[in-house]
This record gives structure tokens, C-alpha cells and sequence, in this order.
């Protein structure tokens, strides 16, 4: 299973990946991208306490390098890799390219190429993020046939978009 979900946010699509993780029956490894700040606090909280205790759970530290080696570690070719906010997880790689006075354009490049390669080796995951397009599916209804073409490009590389708009759409 190769998955990618996107929509508003608190829309309920972290609930849906979990369910959808769970009914995978593999051993689900939780990449969690929320930054713990206190504005954060309760929705951290109510993530944790529905995850099942038995789940890896590894907190990210916005160092690529660090954070896919500890993936690789928990994990093995049976896994399900349930990656929890790209675009709060690139802030967090942003943030620290600057506070270590790193070129923020090769850091982030090299980042991206480090991701890309870690989740090209794997088999199952699934990626859950805001829709930072402002509403992706009323892009999809405007380009029409290009939509399809997109949909199709993604198949080929056994990739699955999902669009939710809002969390009663998964009803």
C-alpha cells in the first residue's frame, strides 16, 4: 500500500491513516511531524492516546539523515510507514537548516533526495498531509482531464491520491 492523503486541516484524515494502518496488520511505524509546543499540546495528546501502544513511534527532529536512519532502524520489509505531516516536517528541516547556518536550498535538496530514497525502498506507507493548494479538490475540478492524468501517473508508480474534503466525506 502506497498512499497519500490530503486535506484541510482537523479534517480527520490522521484518524482515517490510522484505521486504515491498523486494518493493514502490519507492524505500523509512526512518524510524528507536530512540533511539541503548547499550542500543539492537545492535539498531540489526543494523537497518542488513540494510537495503539504496540505502534514504534518516532518523533521527528527535522535532521533528515537522523530521522530516516531511525526509521530504518524500527522498521523491517513488513512494515507500514505512517508519516504524519510533510509540510510540518520541511518546516521543521527549514527551521533548522537555519539556526545552523546551513544553505537552506542544498539542505532542503538533500533532504528531499534522502526521503525519496528511504520511501522508494519501501513497500508500504502512508503519507498524510494538509491540502496546502487551498482546496486541491477544486483544482482537480477545474483542469478536468489533466486530474485523470495526474490520478494515472500516480498509479503507474503504484501510488494512491486520496482528497478529502471534509471529515464527514469519509462516512
Amino acid at each position: 500500500m502506497r498512499l497519500l492523503v490530503v486535506g484541510q486541516p482537523a479534517s480527520g484524515k490522521s484518524l482515517m491513516c490510522e484505521a486504515l494502518a491498523l486494518q493493514s496488520g502490519r507492524p505500523v511505524c509512526y512518524f510524528a511531524t507536530l512540533p511539541p509546543i503548547l499550542a500543539n499540546a492537545k492535539r498531540i495528546q489526543l494523537h497518542a492516546e488513540r494510537r495503539p501502544k504496540h505502534w514504534l513511534v518516532v518523533m521527528a527532529s527535522g535532521y533528515a539523515a537522523l530521522d530516516v536512519d531511525r526509521l530504518g532502524r524500527g522498521m523491517n520489509s513488513n512494515s507500514l510507514l505512517l508519516f504524519d505531516g510533510v509540510l510540518a516536517y520541511m518546516m521543521m528541516v527549514h527551521r533548522h537548516a537555519r539556526q545552523n547556518n546551513f544553505e537552506v536550498g542544498d539542505y532542503l535538496r538533500s533532504a528531499v533526495s534522502m526521503w525519496s530514497m528511504f520511501f522508494e525502498s519501501l513497500e508500504n506507507w502512508i503519507v498524510v498531509d494538509v491540502n496546502v493548494a487551498n482546496g486541491l479538490e477544486d483544482v482537480t475540478l477545474e483542469v478536468g482531464s489533466a486530474a485523470e492524468s495526474v490520478q494515472r501517473a500516480l498509479k503507474r508508480r503504484g501510488l494512491t491520491l486520496l482528497v478529502e474534503r471534509t471529515a464527514s466525506a469519509m462516512a
